[in-house]
Protein backbone atom coordinates (compact mmCIF):
# COMPACT_ATOMS: atom_id res chain seq x y z
CA UNK A 1 0.00 0.00 0.00
CA UNK A 2 2.82 2.76 1.17
CA UNK A 3 4.50 1.39 -2.25
CA UNK A 4 1.50 2.21 -4.53
CA UNK A 5 1.12 5.70 -2.46
CA UNK A 6 4.19 6.83 -3.19
CA UNK A 7 4.05 6.01 -6.71
CA UNK A 8 1.08 7.96 -6.80
CA UNK A 9 1.55 10.86 -5.51
CA UNK A 10 4.75 10.65 -8.27
CA UNK A 11 1.95 10.71 -11.01
CA UNK A 12 -0.36 12.78 -9.75
CA UNK A 13 2.51 15.73 -9.23
CA UNK A 14 3.75 14.80 -12.73
CA UNK A 15 0.01 15.54 -14.34
CA UNK A 16 -0.32 18.26 -12.55
CA UNK A 17 2.22 20.26 -13.45
CA UNK A 18 1.88 19.18 -17.00
CA UNK A 19 -2.00 20.69 -16.81
CA UNK A 20 -0.69 23.92 -15.11
CA UNK A 21 2.13 24.55 -17.73
CA UNK A 22 2.29 27.63 -19.60
CA UNK A 23 5.50 26.67 -21.59
CA UNK A 24 5.61 24.19 -24.75
CA UNK A 25 8.40 22.95 -23.36
CA UNK A 26 6.99 21.29 -20.18
CA UNK A 27 3.49 20.17 -21.92
CA UNK A 28 4.76 18.89 -25.53
CA UNK A 29 8.80 17.73 -24.68
CA UNK A 30 7.74 16.56 -21.23
CA UNK A 31 11.62 18.35 -20.18
CA UNK A 32 10.91 18.35 -16.38
CA UNK A 33 10.98 15.76 -13.71
CA UNK A 34 9.17 15.30 -10.14
CA UNK A 35 10.05 13.99 -6.60
CA UNK A 36 9.37 13.42 -3.58
CA UNK A 37 11.86 13.14 -0.70
CA UNK A 38 11.72 12.13 2.89
CA UNK A 39 13.02 15.11 5.67
CA UNK A 40 16.74 13.75 5.23
CA UNK A 41 16.70 14.82 1.05
CA UNK A 42 16.77 11.64 -0.02
CA UNK A 43 14.13 10.74 -2.83
CA UNK A 44 11.53 8.22 -1.93
CA UNK A 45 9.08 8.80 -5.01
CA UNK A 46 9.73 10.19 -8.62
CA UNK A 47 7.61 10.17 -11.67
CA UNK A 48 9.81 9.80 -14.92
CA UNK A 49 10.67 12.69 -16.79
CA UNK A 50 14.60 14.08 -17.44
CA UNK A 51 16.56 12.25 -15.40
CA UNK A 52 18.85 14.70 -14.68
CA UNK A 53 16.35 16.85 -12.78
CA UNK A 54 15.89 13.89 -11.01
CA UNK A 55 18.91 13.28 -10.30
CA UNK A 56 20.06 17.03 -8.71
CA UNK A 57 16.33 17.17 -6.52
CA UNK A 58 18.17 15.47 -3.22
CA UNK A 59 20.65 18.46 -3.52
CA UNK A 60 18.47 21.48 -4.04
CA UNK A 61 16.57 19.99 -1.20
CA UNK A 62 19.58 19.52 1.13
CA UNK A 63 20.47 22.67 0.19
CA UNK A 64 17.14 24.42 1.19
CA UNK A 65 17.90 22.74 4.52
CA UNK A 66 21.11 23.97 4.95
CA UNK A 67 20.10 27.14 4.18
CA UNK A 68 17.39 27.68 6.11
CA UNK A 69 16.48 26.22 9.99
CA UNK A 70 13.60 23.93 9.97
CA UNK A 71 12.07 25.57 12.53
CA UNK A 72 11.63 28.89 10.28
CA UNK A 73 9.92 27.05 7.32
CA UNK A 74 6.14 27.25 7.61
CA UNK A 75 2.92 26.06 5.78
CA UNK A 76 2.63 27.18 2.10
CA UNK A 77 6.59 28.32 1.79
CA UNK A 78 8.02 27.53 -1.51
CA UNK A 79 11.46 27.08 -2.30
CA UNK A 80 12.57 27.96 -6.07
CA UNK A 81 16.78 27.17 -6.50
CA UNK A 82 18.28 27.11 -9.54
CA UNK A 83 22.23 26.79 -8.36
CA UNK A 84 24.04 24.53 -10.51
CA UNK A 85 27.19 24.31 -7.96
CA UNK A 86 25.44 24.42 -4.59
CA UNK A 87 22.29 22.48 -5.59
CA UNK A 88 19.35 22.86 -7.56
CA UNK A 89 20.00 22.23 -11.59
CA UNK A 90 22.18 21.35 -14.25
CA UNK A 91 22.58 24.78 -15.62
CA UNK A 92 20.99 28.41 -14.68
CA UNK A 93 18.15 27.41 -17.16
CA UNK A 94 17.05 24.48 -14.82
CA UNK A 95 14.55 25.62 -11.89
CA UNK A 96 13.60 23.58 -9.20
CA UNK A 97 10.68 24.20 -6.67
CA UNK A 98 10.47 22.72 -3.39
CA UNK A 99 7.36 22.24 -1.18
CA UNK A 100 7.86 21.78 2.27
CA UNK A 101 5.04 18.93 3.38
CA UNK A 102 3.74 19.49 6.86
CA UNK A 103 0.29 16.97 8.86
CA UNK A 104 -0.49 18.41 12.00
CA UNK A 105 1.67 21.59 11.53
CA UNK A 106 4.77 19.48 11.74
CA UNK A 107 6.92 18.95 9.09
Amino acid sequence: MIKNALVAIGEEMFIALKRTRMSPIIYEALDYGIGLTDATGQLISQRNGIPGFIGTLDGAVRSVMEKFPLTDILPGDMFITNDPYGGGGTHLSDVSMIMPVFHKERL
